[in-house]
């Protein structure tokens, strides 16, 4: 982090002024996909750790460990990041702001089991070089990585907050009773021919009669390339920022068709004109059963738009499930979930209020904050409040 320059200062000795030195300016840390090594047993190990945009010692991040499939096994310490997630963080960066350690398995031939000490000691070594909240540290993978992730996260379930297998699969018995309070989140195509989704369907339902609560979500017409939706469609980097202090609401990121009722309410004040006062400004959805409303009140415009009767609480794929859904995963892109709750309701130009209450088949949740002035979370609030009002005005929802 860059400090401010410091004002420069003189002191009187001996009759003469002597100018202190200046204080050097900290380096910034180096951020993006950066290349490192790891000497194990006296064999060094090429990796590659990723540092988001804004990374800071000031503060706790995230940490993610990403284990690759069969194909991007080696030891270039290149191939591994080119698929799955490391391509999607490069698409969106914004939506990762994790610092995710890239271990790469070296033959193709072997498990990751086989490999559990390459990989925890990168974990452990990004955590010495980079400053991490021990409460936040998430384990993924895809195919060889997706049965990696069941392994290692069941073997050291004390390290982890959460799990995210992609078609992953067991091999031999594989003990789930240290998962049973675990938040796993397992993604799958129902097309696959290398890892048959049954493997996702059965260790899922096995931790399920354990006590556990897994979400499994199956692509229909998707084969063993299930990885790219999942790390680049689905609210999966909203979930894992969710996830530890919300948990009912990373629940229903991750299984929109949990949710039965929603409020989403953001009040603002619009900017006033020369001489004018501030005007306050409203969205509010409502949902309930198969009926949503919207109400806008922006400027001198108001409006209200209810959806048509039907089954609109189906899937993520709905339009009205979409209307709580995205401005629900907008919100959490921009932070606003990981902020302090506030009953306080925001100043003249000073940011926005939002207040949102859900309630489903993963209970009852409620949250309420003021989200600073700040432009990046503005504009993310700002994109869901036009993409509200969009939707109010499409052909699925008429103005009445």
């Amino acid at each position: 982090m860059r400090s401010a320059p410091l004002l420069s200062l003189s002191c009187v000795a001996v009759g003469h002024a002597i100018a202190q030195a200046p204080v050097p300016e900290a380096a910034p840390v180096p951020t993006g996909f950066l290349d490192q090594t790891i000497t194990i047993d006296g064999r060094e190990h090429r990796y590659v750790v990723y540092v988001p945009p804004g990374y800071t010692k000031e503060r706790d991040w995230p940490l993610l460990v990403f284990l690759n499939g069969k194909g991007e096994c080696g030891t270039d310490g290149k191939r591994h990041v080119e698929v799955g997630l490391g391509p999607a963080i490069a698409r969106e960066p914004e939506r990762w702001p994790f610092v995710v350690a890239f271990p790469q398995k070296p033959q193709s031939e072997t498990w990751w089991p086989d490999h559990e000490d390459l990989a925890l000691a990168i974990a452990d070594q990004v955590e010495r070089d980079y400053r991490i909240d021990p409460r936040q540290r998430f384990l993924t993978g895809l195919s060889q990585g997706g049965h990696g992730t069941w392994v290692l996260g069941s073997k050291h379930a004390e390290r982890w907050a959460a799990l995210a297998p992609v078609c992953g699969f067991k091999l031999g018995a594989l003990p789930l009773e240290p998962l049973r309070d675990k938040p796993v989140w397992a993604f799958h195509g129902l097309a696959d021919n290398v890892v048959p989704a049954q493997q996702s369907k059965e260790l899922c339902a096995a931790l399920t009669k354990l006590g556990g609560a897994p979400v499994l979500t199956l692509y229909e017409g998707v084969g063993h390339n299930s990885w790219d939706r999942a790390y680049r469609e689905s609210a999966l980097p909203e979930w894992l920022r969710t996830v530890v202090r919300q948990p009912v609401l990373a629940r229903y990121l991750a299984e929109p068709a949990a949710l039965e009722a929603a409020t989403i309410t953001i009040t603002w004040n619009e900017p006033a004109a020369t001489g004018g006062a501030a005007k306050p400004a409203m969205v509010r959805i409502t949902g309930a059963g198969n009926q949503i409303t919207v109400d806008a009140k922006i400027g001198t415009g108001v409006g209200q738009a209810r959806t048509s009767d039907g089954p609109h609480w189906r899937d993520d794929r709905d339009d009205a499930v979409e209307l709580v859904y995205e401005p629900l995963q907008a919100l959490a892109r921009a932070g606003v979930f990981e902020l302090v709750p506030s009953d306080a309701a925001p100043a003249a130009g000073a940011g926005h209020r939002v207040a949102i209450e859900l309630d489903g088949k993963a209970g009852g949740w409620t949250f309420a904050t003021e989200v600073p002035a700040d432009p990046a979370s503005k504009q993310v609030e700002r994109a869901a409040i036009e993409r509200i009002l969009a939707m109010a005005k499409s052909k699925a929802f008429p103005t009445k």
